[in-house]
Parts: structure tokens; sequence; C-alpha cells
């Protein structure tokens, strides 16, 4: 039979026996059991005594790996955090809207499905292009367009909406009568 219990934070870790001052429990797994810690690592440091590490642990063993060194107190509570995934990272969109191949195209960014500010912390940045088919006759491109902005955030969707809805204004076409003929397609 194997021993299901979860193996204990160890409070020293590496040869040189830092001791651990904070851990965080670093996703689900059970084999081994993963933690970001803080440890102290004494006057032998360069100029700062505290890391981070990544430990793996299992019963009776401990690997410490990715070791962020030389660090502040303030410096490793963040490190900590952010190798831990506790700091929330913004999502931004990035909408390109296409007129036409060697013309300027219009972008839009949003993050958290807000319009973009200039300033701000870094982001996971995620793009989507799309084609105004302005030479497409038939105006199917329209239809497809709205139909495929599902996945986006409400302020982006908002944004391709207006623009194929003023394009279409411009034109004189319908969108709800072209979307019935693209349905009966």
């Amino acid at each position: 039979m194997t021993d299901t219990r979860m193996p204990p934070i160890p409070s020293r870790v590496t040869v040189d026996e830092f001791p651990v001052i904070s851990a965080v429990r670093y996703g689900t797994g059970t084999d081994p059991v993963e933690y970001i810690v803080i440890v102290d690592c004494g006057e032998g440091t360069p100029t700062h005594r505290y890391a981070t590490l990544h430990l793996y642990v299992r019963p009776g063993e401990v690997k410490a790996r990715d070791g962020e060194y030389d660090l502040t107190w303030q410096q490793a509570r963040r490190s900590l955090a952010d190798r831990a995934g506790l700091i929330p990272v913004p999502h931004v969109e990035v909408v390109v809207l296409s007129r036409e191949p060697g013309v300027c195209d219009e972008m839009a960014a949003f993050v958290d499905g807000e319009p973009a500010s200039p300033t701000g912390p870094p982001a996971r940045v995620t793009g989507h292009v799309l084609f105004l088919d302005t030479d497409d006759e038939e105006h199917w491109w329209m239809v497809a367009a709205l139909r495929g902005i599902s996945h986006l955030s409400p302020a982006a969707q908002q944004r391709i909406t207006d623009e194929v809805t003023r394009i279409a204004a411009e034109r004189g076409i319908d969108l709800d009568q072209l979307s019935e003929e693209y349905d009966q397609l």
C-alpha cells in the first residue's frame, strides 16, 4: 500500500541547508508536490540574502531548481507571487481591420475587455486580424466577420460591429437582409 499523504514543506533546502521562510504550493500534482519558496541564503550572498526556488518534493526527496538569487525581501516576495502565478496578468486583445494589401491597417487594442491605455503593466496579448474584403461585391464577408467574433471580448466585438456596420451603411447594405440571404445559401 502506498503512502498517500502529501510530503510536508521542507524546513531547509539545497546542499547549503538554506532555511525556508515562506512557501506557496505550485500546481495540483502529488508526485512530486511542487512549491515555490523563499529561502534565506545568509551572509554569503553578494548583496541581498534572499532567493526563490522551485521545489519538487517526494517522501524522502527534495529537489530545488530554477533559483532566483540575490534578492531583497521585497523582491523575493514579488518573485514568489509571480512565479507561483498569483499576480494576475491582464489580457490584451489586438484587433486589426485590414482593408487592402499595401494599405495601412487600422488597429484597436483592448485590455481585459476595455479600450487600451497607453500606460499600464505588462500583459498577455492576443491578436485578431479581420480582413475587410472591400472588393467582394456580394458582401458575404460582412456576415462572416460578424459571426466570427463571438470569442472576442464585448468591447472588441463592438469595435468590429461598428466598423462593419459603418461600411454597410456607406454601401447601402441591409445587414439583417444580407444575413438572411447568407443563411439560405
